[in-house]
């Protein structure tokens, strides 16, 4: 009986970490929450992307109004460059705007993203 009171405290004494079992059950819930997050993470920055180029396009039609506004009265400036800072090719009022690499047209007041 002593001895095998020696050889269950030794066994003991080596058990260390995690068994086999273990660790598969923590890698398939860490995959589950992967396959779980990661659609909704990119869900989440196309909306973002949206309500950005929604964002845009508003400030875009604003500073137009205003520079229709200034030019009736005759006190307008550059347009797009002093109203929001953005280049053209053209100098047409309504030539395409470029801002951060995107080309954005306005029509009959109303500005919409080119793809």
């Amino acid at each position: 009986m002593g001895k095998v009171l020696k050889l269950r405290k030794m066994l003991k004494k080596n058990e260390k970490g995690f068994t086999l079992v273990e660790l598969i059950v923590v890698i398939a819930i860490l995959g589950v929450l992967a396959a779980i997050a990661i659609p909704r993470l990119t869900g989440v920055l196309d909306n973002a992307q949206d309500n950005a180029d929604k964002a845009t396009i508003k400030t875009i039609e604003s500073a137009w109004s205003i520079y229709q506004t200034e030019k009736e009265t005759g006190s307008a400036n550059t347009w797009p460059e002093d109203y929001i800072g953005a280049e053209r090719e053209t100098t047409t009022d309504e030539s395409p705007i470029t801002i951060d690499e995107v080309t954005y047209t306005i029509t009959d007041g109303k500005a919409t993203k080119s793809e």
